[in-house]
């Protein structure tokens, strides 16, 4: 069966979604107008960040926003600041064949990664 990766999105604003995809993501796209996905990652709610992270200079979210930005940067990928600001909606969730979530990861600060050791051994539980 193998793993399949897709992308959930919190909004689908104009022209965005044409913008993303097909030149950076070439797999399914989900619009989540309920934020169901977000809330199965979040705990059972969307959870939302505070605006004084982006202003904190030496904080763990400017960190995110520079490493980001260099690895775009050095990709030629375009970015932009449009949409919504508030919520925290990076996460991931891996999925066993019936549907049932083996693993869970929610951003705690706006830019926060998955470790990638925990997603390649949920991806191995999912295969075996």
């Amino acid at each position: 069966m193998g793993i399949r990766p897709a992308c959930v999105l919190p909004e689908a604003l104009e022209g965005e979604v044409a913008a993303f995809s097909p030149e950076y993501w070439d797999r399914p796209l989900y619009h989540d107008v309920d934020l169901a996905f977000f809330k199965l990652v979040g705990g059972g709610q969307a959870r939302s960040g505070s605006l004084l992270d982006f202003l904190n200079p030496f904080g763990r979210t400017q960190r995110n926003i520079r490493r980001s930005m260099g690895a775009a940067k050095a990709l030629a990928i375009d970015g932009n600041m449009v949409g919504e600001h508030k919520g925290l909606k990076g996460g991931l969730a891996v999925l066993d064949g019936s549907g049932r979530a083996v693993y869970t990861f929610a951003e705690d600060k706006f830019g926060d990664h998955a470790p990638h050791e925990e997603i390649l051994a949920a991806c191995d539980r999912v295969k075996s």
